[in-house]
């Protein structure tokens, strides 16, 4: 069996992502969806963006403000883990139309974690 193997590999025994990549990848997303209303939300109830004038080098990306709270409890929430890892996205990725073309984006990208 597998329970002689280490966390890491059993993952890659199994072909598998870490359960944190998962999670980002799936948070990723749900972000697109919301963003590009593939789903019911409103994507005001997650999210705020940067204004253009505070992003100085791409105009055109969909930069998220990350907000701030003085306990950590919110840390765990889904729109302050995906701000997180969206605003790491490049501007090509961002403004990806295409949910697939997205989602082999993201699974290749290198998060900073």
């Amino acid at each position: 069996g597998l329970y002689d193997l280490s966390y890491q590999d059993r993952l890659a025994f199994l072909d598998l992502d870490t359960l944190e990549r998962r999670r980002t990848n799936n948070d990723l997303m749900m972000t697109f969806k919301v963003l590009h209303q593939l789903v019911h939300l409103d994507i005001n109830d997650f999210f705020e963006f940067l204004p253009h004038a505070r992003v100085t080098r791409s105009i055109e990306k969909r930069n998220f403000k990350l907000l701030k709270f003085r306990t950590r409890v919110r840390e765990k929430y889904f729109s302050l883990r995906a701000v997180r890892y969206w605003n790491q996205l490049d501007r090509n990725t961002q403004l990806e139309t295409n949910i697939r073309r997205f989602k082999r984006k993201i699974e290749s990208f290198a998060f900073r974690i």
